[in-house]
């Protein structure tokens, strides 16, 4: 089928950012940009590109056909997610309906280019742990590989269902008061 192949080639064009960008600023992720600070502003930016997309689905036609190109593109609004306070389904669910796809099927696309991206993620890291010479807990991270997994399905399910009806109005009002939370226990906390 043309649609299924096109999707698997979207899927596989738009992960390619998330790996080159996630592994020339995987140093920078811990240091620089775990500012308490930072992350509050890029949950109120993230808030805004929500508006955007909000508003964006409302006002124009979409078009749930999913090409190449448009799976490069949410590709680089996952690619968001690497700067701490972003959500990797929330940007690419915005980056998919700003071009033109249905909510649901913007939510149903980022599920699904989020697969080869936290496979890659965890088998670079079970390398890493595996070089380091530190003794690997087998049965600890098969349980909590499991137990992730099905915490997963459950979280996408309820997304899925979610978005289906809703818009993504409660994710920027969380978000926002998130980020004043964030703020005022920056300035006001200890």
């Amino acid at each position: 089928n043309e649609k299924e192949i096109t999707l698997a080639y979207a899927i596989m064009i738009g992960t390619v950012p998330a790996v080159i960008f996630g592994l020339l600023l995987e140093s920078y992720m811990e240091t620089i940009f775990r500012s308490p600070l930072l992350v509050a502003g890029v949950l109120v930016a993230g808030s805004l590109l929500f508006m955007v997309a909000e508003w964006k689905y409302f006002a124009n036609n979409r078009n749930d056909k999913m090409t190449i190109r448009k799976g490069l593109l949410i590709g680089f609004f996952q690619c968001l997610a690497l700067i701490p306070g972003m959500s990797r389904s929330g940007a690419s669910i915005a980056g998919g309906m700003l071009l033109g796809l249905s909510r649901s099927e913007a939510a149903r696309f980022s599920f699904l280019l989020a697969i080869p991206v936290i496979l890659g993620s965890g088998l670079k890291k079970l390398l890493d742990l595996m070089v380091s010479g530190n003794s690997v807990p087998w049965g600890d991270l098969v349980i909590a590989a499991v137990v992730a997994f099905l915490a997963g399905l459950f979280a996408i399910h309820f997304m899925l269902s979610f978005v289906r009806r809703h818009t993504l109005w409660p994710f920027i009002w969380y978000r926002l008061a998130l980020a004043t939370v964030v703020v005022a226990f920056v300035y006001f906390g200890q």
